[in-house]
């Protein structure tokens, strides 16, 4: 159904118009869907169940009613990471991070490498959050990333969500990031140290705190000492 049909649907303002236009919110053109998604709010439609409500928030591009309905919006959500348009990618990454679903982390590792730093950024927090060890090596991958640092830099996200994610494969690479970094950075990486508890961070990390004047990063890298002593202990 073309953009016109719709909005003479909507005009005539019949209640048939209904399920013709919610066959649309399934049509592969984008501006058809939304076309749909106006009609039906016209219609004073509201959805029936979850596959409609997701339907109709894709459409609508509504990610706050896509985090709602949680787990049944997912592979809607990830089949928004092959849009065109990077806004899009960015706000369905964002919502699959706070739905927190296994199914999302094949996707968002693949979006680790997408052509925009702020969906590679924001890949790299979700699978944090997500916490699956399935990431871990891509997430290494882009440890180094500072590619468009006006992103606020990929890396960093990458350094906080190998800590989140807490496996010892991540220890080797964030030592080499605390002796290579900017000053934000080591922060980080010292933080993702003392999360993971690996004996291996003890050496350097106090390398690091007799090395660096900073007492920012000394106090964090204090702290993440005092984490590793702690789970060494255990």
């Amino acid at each position: 159904m073309c953009t016109a049909a719709i909005e003479a649907l909507a005009k005539i303002g019949d209640v048939r118009a209904v399920e013709p236009l919610i066959t649309s919110l399934k049509d592969s053109d984008e501006d058809v869907r939304r076309s749909a998604a106006e009609a039906l709010s016209e219609l004073r439609w509201r959805p029936a169940d979850a596959e409609q409500r997701v339907m109709l928030g894709v459409a609508e591009r509504n990610w706050d009613r896509l985090v709602e309905e949680g787990a049944a919006a997912v592979e809607p959500l990830i089949a928004v990471l092959r849009d065109n348009d990077e806004g899009e990618r960015r706000s369905a990454v964002e919502a699959l991070a706070k739905i927190g679903d296994v199914r999302a982390v094949e996707p968002l590792i693949v979006a680790l490498t997408d052509s925009d730093c702020r969906v590679r950024q924001y890949a790299a927090r979700a699978l944090g959050e997500i916490g699956d060890a399935r990431a871990v090596e891509p997430i290494i991958g882009v440890l180094t990333d500072r590619a468009g640092d006006i992103c606020g830099t990929v890396c960093w996200d990458a350094a906080r969500a190998l800590g989140q994610i807490g496996d010892a494969r991540a220890v080797e690479p964030l030592i080499a990031a605390l002796m290579n970094s900017d000053e934000h950075m080591q922060k980080i990486v010292a933080n993702a140290l003392g999360e993971i508890g690996d004996a291996r961070a003890v050496k350097p990390l106090t390398t690091a705190i007799n090395c660096n004047i900073d007492k920012g990063f000394r106090y964090v890298a204090t702290k993440a000492l005092a984490q590793i002593t702690d789970c060494l202990l255990l």
